[in-house]
């Protein structure tokens, strides 16, 4: 429970932003230092490069337009992984579970987090909580898509760009989420299905996910170092599926460290 608290306080950081249907929403600062971050690259690179072109009036519409585009982009991202939240939270409440009262939904820079409590549901009530979030990104796949349609001129080119973008991160977020690294989606459901046979029993449940866990995020970073597996290229030019899979063996790390103390019950 301390461990829980302190990464949500310590290392989240989390700013209360708004409510939802009666779910407090978080932003962590790690996310305000990254839009800074990016923002601050994006408009020295262009100032950098501008040339003689340079001067006040083309600075001023840099800043403006770099906050426009960056504002706009962080909008779009956390609005389709809060979206694979809320399908969690509005799972978790039809089969009887709760939201943390306090936390309840934190934006970080690896997506959104919800915590839930799942005390009295069955594996099979759990199972479609979990399954449910990415699947929530299908019906936005297909509102994008439609939308990108109705780009039907040349002066609708960045339209068609923004939905055609959003229709790919839809996609990339689906499969990205089902992998069976934990702690994403798909190691939960592979726990729940493991359970479900009722011949496994918890700890050799873990154990399982846990090996599984540690093959396919050791391959996806060499994926992501050989160029052959980047699903998160749509994110970034630079490279960064091996820091994911490099996240996902930490966490399975700490679920082994859990699992070798007795800790998982």
């Amino acid at each position: 429970h301390e461990n829980v608290e302190d990464m949500f306080t310590q290392y989240l950081m989390p700013k209360f932003l708004f409510e939802v249907s009666g779910v407090r929403v978080h932003v962590s600062v790690w996310v305000l230092y990254m839009w800074g971050i990016t923002y601050a690259t994006a408009v020295f690179l262009f100032s950098a490069f501008a040339g003689d072109d340079f001067g006040f009036y083309y600075f001023a519409t840099l800043v403006v337009f770099w906050a426009f585009i960056m504002s706009l982009f962080f909008v779009l991202l956390f609005s389709s992984t809060f979206i694979h939240e809320y399908a969690h939270i509005a799972a978790v409440r039809y089969f009887g579970g709760r939201v943390d009262e306090d936390k309840g939904v934190v934006l970080w820079p690896f997506g959104a987090l919800a915590y839930l409590h799942l005390d009295g549901l069955t594996l099979s009530q759990e199972m479609l909580v979990t399954i449910v979030g990415p699947l929530s990104h299908a019906p936005q796949i297909l509102l994008w898509y439609l939308l990108s349609l109705t780009a039907s001129s040349a002066e609708d080119n960045l339209w068609r760009a923004v939905t055609l973008n959003m229709v790919a991160l839809n996609i990339v977020l689906l499969v990205w989420n089902l992998l069976p690294c934990y702690p994403m989606d798909g190691s939960r459901i592979l726990s729940c299905a493991l359970l479900l046979t009722r011949r496994i029993k918890v700890e050799s449940a873990a154990w399982i996910v846990v090996i599984i866990s540690y093959i396919a995020s050791v391959s996806y970073i060499v994926g992501s170092l050989t160029g052959s597996f980047t699903p998160l290229a749509v994110f970034s030019n630079f490279p960064i599926d091996w820091i994911f899979g490099g996240l996902c063996v930490v966490a399975t790390s700490n679920i082994a460290v859990m699992l070798k103390q007795g800790r998982i019950r």
